[in-house]
């Protein structure tokens, strides 16, 4: 089947069959996900609230704020929890909507045997560099690059504050 109908008129799309059920299942899912990571976020959050002692005046005036323990249960559990929810999004990726590949899910997967909590590559920051090191001796096309290579196709990332919108009059909302 060609298709060159409205805004297909760049390129030609060859296709058997589109499989509509499954890309929307995948998009259905995945927007659960991000509804279900909210809710799980939300609820982190305030167990958080509810498990970090209030500041002392002292504190607050110094700046010296008590900080949540990251390896307490309810850390752990929101670490674990997002893990979850990646695998099934990568999972869903791969079967459902064919935007994966054998590398990709071996990477993925040993991803896993070396630590990372979820298929998106997420590991505790103190294991980064421990991790990033037995992928590149597991998978075999990493294995003969110079360090200087390995930087450039695998490397470790922190979440930022995401998209915004910046109004030139109000300033960014």
């Amino acid at each position: 089947m060609r298709l060159n109908g409205l805004g297909l008129k760049a390129f030609a799309v060859e296709a058997k069959y589109f499989q509509l059920y499954k890309r929307a299942k995948h998009v259905f899912s995945e927007a659960l996900r991000v509804l279900q990571f909210r809710q799980f976020s939300l609820q982190g959050v305030q167990q958080v609230k509810e498990t970090t002692p209030m500041p002392t005046v002292r504190q607050f005036l110094g700046r010296q704020m008590p900080q949540p323990d990251p390896d307490s249960k309810a850390s752990e559990s929101a670490q674990h929890e997002l893990g979850r929810l990646m695998n099934e999004s990568h999972e869903s990726c791969d079967k459902l909507f064919d935007c994966s590949s054998p590398e990709l899910n071996q990477l993925t997967s040993l991803a896993r045997e070396a630590g990372a909590l979820g298929s998106r590559l997420t590991v505790p920051e103190a294991q980064v560099a421990a991790f990033i090191e037995q992928i590149r001796k597991a998978y075999p096309p990493y294995q003969s690059l110079s360090k200087e290579e390995l930087d450039q196709v695998i490397f470790a990332t922190k979440p930022g504050s995401g998209a915004g919108v910046y109004d030139v009059t109000g300033g960014l909302s």
